[in-house]
């Protein structure tokens, strides 16, 4: 199965991006954050002990994905953490919407009655 673009829009799935990287060196990863990343909360340094704890889950997070190519975030600048925009990878950015993609998946699986 030859693949071309991988969209990782789940904090929860991040963490196969390293694992995509690795089956797949030449596809093009993107990471849509999809919620709102309160950086007031996540832009704290390393080493600061009074840290929210919103800062590790973001740290923890973005050990996955800085291996993306592209970071897709709320049309809000702040909703961008420092260290993304700090880092190499491109930044975009798009309004909350439906995503096709899943919309495609599970469309033939809904009843019509519920659309």
């Amino acid at each position: 199965m030859a693949l071309s673009l991988v969209h990782s829009s789940r904090p929860a799935v991040s963490a196969l991006i390293p694992h995509i990287r690795e089956r797949y060196p030449d596809v093009k990863v993107l990471f849509r954050s999809h919620i709102q990343i309160d950086t007031s909360l996540t832009d704290a340094a390393d080493d600061d002990k009074t840290a929210h704890p919103a800062a590790a889950v973001w740290n923890y997070l973005w050990s996955f994905v800085r291996e993306a190519d592209l970071f897709v975030a709320h049309p809000v600048r702040r909703f961008v953490p420092k260290v993304v925009r700090e880092s190499a990878m491109p930044v975009t950015y798009m309004p909350p919407s439906t995503e096709c993609v899943s919309a495609w998946v599970l469309a033939p699986r809904l009843d019509p009655l519920l659309l």
